[in-house]
């Protein structure tokens, strides 16, 4: 399977990501697939549109990824 052909998301993955991409900019196909795939992430980033800008701005490392998450979700 070449590259291209593996970078394709199934048509119902690729309406959900259209519809996720009205409301947030995706710059990278990793994000539109992450953001496809999951229902919690989507909904969560798209309520919160901080999160996604601060996400991309400064990526976390794992563990960084996972004390933020927590803050996130006590709030």
């Amino acid at each position: 399977m070449s590259e291209s052909a593996s970078r394709v998301l199934p048509p119902l993955l690729e309406a959900q990501a259209a519809q996720i991409s009205e409301r947030l900019v995706i710059s990278s196909f990793e994000d539109r697939s992450a953001l496809a795939l999951s229902d919690f992430m989507s909904e969560n980033f798209i309520a919160h549109p901080e999160w996604w800008q601060q996400l991309h701005d400064t990526p976390p490392s794992l563990m960084s990824g996972k004390i933020m998450l927590i803050g996130w979700m006590n709030n």
